[in-house]
């Protein structure tokens, strides 16, 4: 099972990664030559095929399961279930959303080389919450076919590579403020000095879709999502890798969850960890990993 062969490919992305002999280009191929024969044996038989109609979901299964083992981590990926099972017990579950359908209004703008152009944050979080909840609900069926036990830990793992713009995050990241309720930023002043005397951010409930449907981002907050034990954002690609693996994750983990996993659990990147006060009151701490 060769990873790229001559068969007709849908993906342009695999097309051009698997012909094109740009410097780019070549580079990604030999990355993905790479980390396949790594892969290979976690590989299901239609995974060649997969990759071929859609290459970016395909390459951050592949490249997150490599990572997980060069951190030393224990990795299966048994079928049916997520797409992989790390030291025997922790699930997770990959998902890279699109930027939404063609004809949506509320689809993440593509770049346009050459002019100004602004980003759209809601948008780009409006495509986070759905992919969580795609990924909450194959969670629940896991659970219910009892795939996964109700005592183990489930992760999923976003990538946001193919979401224009992505990439370009803010102070607190809105994969942060997508599960968490996190608004707009504020300044406090003093009204006689002048001088900056606090400030925060806005709590904010949901996103106002163009249909006028409003989208909570408050999952970890709620304890319908408790199942999910924490967030794994990327939003790395074939081309644009961290040299040192994983030193762009964010791991978000939920206050709420059921069966969360530890602290420090990859080693790697950066951690957002939420401390509830009480019913309203809740605090964001971070952890930052030193790259290996």
């Amino acid at each position: 099972m060769d990873l790229f062969n001559s068969d007709i490919a849908s993906s342009q992305i695999y097309r051009n990664v698997r012909d094109s002999d740009t410097p780019m280009m070549i580079y990604a191929r030999q990355l993905c030559l790479d980390l396949w024969k790594i892969y290979k044996p976690f590989a299901d038989e239609h995974f060649v095929i997969e990759m071929q109609r859609d290459f970016t979901a395909r390459f951050w299964e592949m490249d997150l399961t490599c990572i997980l083992m060069e951190l030393g981590k224990g990795v299966k990926c048994a079928k049916p279930g997520p797409d992989i099972k790390v030291d025997g017990s922790i699930w997770v579950e990959a998902i890279a959303p699109t930027s939404g359908e063609e004809s949506s209004p509320d689809k993440v703008p593509e770049i346009v080389t050459g002019i100004a152009n602004s980003i759209d944050s809601e948008k780009i979080t409006l495509r986070y919450t759905a992919a969580i909840e795609e990924k909450h609900r194959k969670y629940l069926g896991y659970v219910e076919s009892e795939i996964i036990g109700s005592n183990e830990p489930y992760i999923i793992a976003l990538n946001s590579s193919r979401i224009p713009n992505a990439n370009q995050d803010l102070s607190i990241p809105r994969i942060v403020s997508s599960v968490l309720s996190i608004g707009s930023q504020y300044v406090e002043f003093d009204r006689e000095s002048g001088d900056i005397v606090g400030g925060g951010h806005h709590y904010k409930e949901s996103i106002t879709k163009n249909n006028g449907s409003e989208v909570p981002v408050d999952m970890f907050l709620n304890p319908d999502y408790s199942g999910i034990s924490a967030v794994l954002y990327s939003s790395s690609d074939c081309c644009n890798r961290a040299e040192k693996n994983g030193s762009g994750f964010i791991l978000v983990h939920n206050p709420l969850a059921i069966n969360p996993i530890n602290t420090g659990f990859l080693g790697v990147g950066k951690e957002a960890i939420t401390t509830i006060d009480n019913e309203t009151d809740y605090s964001i701490s971070w952890l930052h990993h030193e790259p290996a």
